[in-house]
This record gives C-alpha cells, sequence and structure tokens, in this order.
C-alpha cells in the first residue's frame, strides 16, 4: 500500500502538470487557499518542554503538539501530565496543545493521563492506544472529553470504517504515503464527512507528502488543521526549490500551480543519492 501510494501520488502530479491545474482542482476542490498548521514536535523534557514549544509559537504557529508516554519514562503519567502543566502555563490559555503518545499508553494508562489532563484543555489526546486497539480508543474516547485522534498507521478506508462502527475517534489521521495515496485519502475524507468526523492528517517525513496533504486540504471540506513537522530533516526541508514555511497569522499557503504545486531541485540526485546497502548474508 505504501507503494500504492507513491504511485498514485506521482500519478496525480502528472495529471495536474500536464492540465495546468493543481491537484486539488482535479479533485474537485477549491475549499480553501490556506490552511491552519500546527508545530508538530515537542521532545524535550520538562526542564525544557516549555521553551521549546515557545520556540515554535515564536515562528509563528498558534497551535503545537508535544510528545507524551513513553518519552517519559519510568513514571509515564506523572511525568507527562508535568511537562503538559509546564507548556499550558508557559503558553497560557490561547494557543492549542496537542499530545501523541505513539500508542504507548495502552487505554489504561492512557486514560489516567486523560483524566489528570482534563485541566489543560487539549486539543486532542492523539493514540493513546497502538492503532490496531480499536475496542481501547473507544473506551478511552467514552470517558474523556479531550478528543481521541488517530490514523497514521491505518490502510485504506476500510480500516477507517472499524474506527465508525466503535465509535473510537473524533480525528481520522490518515498518512497519504500510507493509506492508498491521495486518491484514498479523499475517499477516507468522504467517508469521515459523512459522520462529522474532522481530517487532521498526518503529515511527517517528506516534503513531497507535505506538497500532497497541502492539495488533499483544499480538497475536502473537513480537513481540521495541518501538521508541520519540527524535526531536522533534509528530505523535508530541502526537496523543492520553494522554502516550506508558516505564515505569521499560523497558516500555511496552499500553492495554486500545477499538480503538487513545487518544484524539485534540479540536482536532487546528486545532494540526495541513493545508496544500496549490502545484503546480509544468513549465518
Amino acid at each position: 500500500m505504501c507503494a500504492v501510494s507513491g504511485v498514485d501520488i506521482a500519478l496525480w502530479d502528472v495529471t495536474g502538470k500536464a492540465m495546468g491545474v493543481p491537484i486539488y482542482k482535479l479533485m474537485g476542490g477549491g475549499y480553501r487557499n490556506k490552511i491552519r498548521a500546527y508545530a508538530s514536535g515537542g521532545w524535550a523534557p520538562r526542564h525544557l518542554a516549555a521553551e521549546e514549544l515557545s520556540g515554535y509559537v515564536a515562528k509563528g504557529f498558534n497551535a503545537v503538539k508535544m510528545r507524551v508516554g513513553g518519552i517519559d519514562e519510568p513514571n509515564q503519567v506523572r511525568g507527562s501530565l508535568a511537562r503538559v502543566e509546564a507548556v499550558r502555563e508557559a503558553l497560557g490559555p490561547d494557543v492549542d496543545i496537542m499530545v501523541d503518545s505513539h500508542g504507548s499508553f495502552g487505554a489504561t494508562l492512557g486514560l489516567k493521563f486523560a483524566v489528570g489532563a482534563e485541566d489543560y484543555n487539549l486539543a486532542w489526546f492523539e493514540e493513546p492506544c497502538t492503532s490496531d486497539d480499536v475496542d481501547g480508543l473507544a473506551r478511552l474516547r467514552g470517558a474523556t472529553t479531550i478528543p481521541i485522534a488517530a490514523g497514521e498507521n491505518e490502510f485504506s478506508r476500510f480500516g477507517f470504517r472499524n474506527y465508525i462502527e466503535k465509535q473510537a475517534l473524533d480525528i481520522f489521521q490518515p498518512d497519504a504515503a500510507i493509506c492508498g495515496g491521495l486518491t484514498e485519502s479523499k475517499r477516507i475524507a468522504n467517508l469521515a464527512y459523512t459522520w462529522n468526523i474532522q481530517m487532521a492528517p498526518h503529515v511527517w517525513g517528506s516534503g513531497l507528502l507535505f506538497a500532497a496533504s497541502l492539495q488533499l486540504a483544499a480538497a475536502i471540506p473537513n480537513y481540521y488543521i495541518f501538521e508541520f513537522c519540527q524535526a531536522p530533516n533534509p528530505l523535508f526541508s530541502d526537496l523543492f526549490t520553494e522554502s516550506l514555511k508558516v505564515g505569521k497569522d499560523g497558516f500555511v499557503d496552499i500553492p495554486n500551480k500545477p499538480g503538487l504545486g513545487f518544484e524539485l531541485q534540479p540536482d536532487l540526485e546528486k545532494r540526495f543519492p541513493y545508496v544500496a546497502q549490502p545484503e546480509r548474508v544468513a549465518g
């Protein structure tokens, strides 16, 4: 499915460039020309967490995401709550804070964290359980007022249908490079829209995924907010002739140029050469 996703996105780009229109117009969209973004990072320990996320706000973001759970060993719940408290105190009430545990809490510890975090007005709690624990996600969602988000590891609209049947999520987070490309992302968005579920797709690791996800943001009505990676990664930040940036209002502009709307660096193959790994010989 990951390979299908890459081919699908490439074909949309080729078609858009051939017809001289951005992908979102091919998909019947045009819902917006910019999308609110959140800074996705937040790995710093407690004594540096507020400084790290305040730095994102200084860049122009008015929404930020931080990691919790396994990053806060040995006592995940207490350690994560302390970091969230420090960040909320530093950022004040007007900046949205999302948290992501990458499935490291599980339903039981996730619920303990959610109960303790109710007063911090979190925008969402992402992947409290592993994505295949649909019952756990549903149980947790029914016990907290914090919106529950997940889906970056799910394939196709049929996987997301399971979340709907169990009433497990408030926010869908498909990854266009994993779930089946822009074609399947649009199908997932249509399914979510039918059930009044917001979309906040996973956008991580690749500038090409960033570009594709911006096109999706203009193509569907229920795209809630855009993930803007804050991890240093040349394959995210240095692929295009254009820079990837957020405006002072916390929004990212959606390009209106053909296809994906971005142009690759002309010397891309030289700057990022593919190096084959030696084959391992079984002992």
